[in-house]
């Protein structure tokens, strides 16, 4: 069971998605409303796997800075992060996002598959190759 963090600033899909990855895949799903949050929980945290909208409203950093901070940052930098976003039919935005460190690219709305897939392909925990 790997631990999750998804950081997505809409209710409805964060609940659809926890649903997914704790009953069906048996994976521990934190959850953060914004990017500052996010941060915040991945330093105090230390999850094996980042889910990340880009789109985190008016309110909040967006996934892209997000995305840089993890990456600048030593404690952090390793930690794999998908991107889910609904600009990802956009061709440009998904090498942008592989170009700056994410992992993948997945496009809103998610295909189960797709999505639960690629959490099992990124999703190690400690001491797992």
């Amino acid at each position: 069971m790997a631990k999750i963090l998804y950081i997505e600033d809409e209710p409805e899909i964060a609940e659809l998605v926890r649903r997914w990855l704790e009953e069906d895949a048996q994976h521990r799903v934190l959850q953060a409303a914004d990017g500052v949050g996010g941060l915040a929980m991945t330093k105090s945290e230390r999850p094996d796997l980042i889910l990340l909208d880009l789109n985190l409203g008016q309110f909040s950093i967006d996934g892209w800075e997000v995305n840089r901070r993890l990456k600048a940052d030593p404690s952090t930098h390793a930690i794999p992060v998908i991107a889910l976003t609904a600009h990802a039919q956009r061709v440009e935005h998904r090498e942008r996002a592989l170009a700056e460190g994410f992992v993948q690219h997945i496009s809103k709305p998610f295909d189960y598959e797709t999505l639960m897939d690629q959490v099992t392909a990124y999703a190690r925990k400690d001491g797992e190759a």
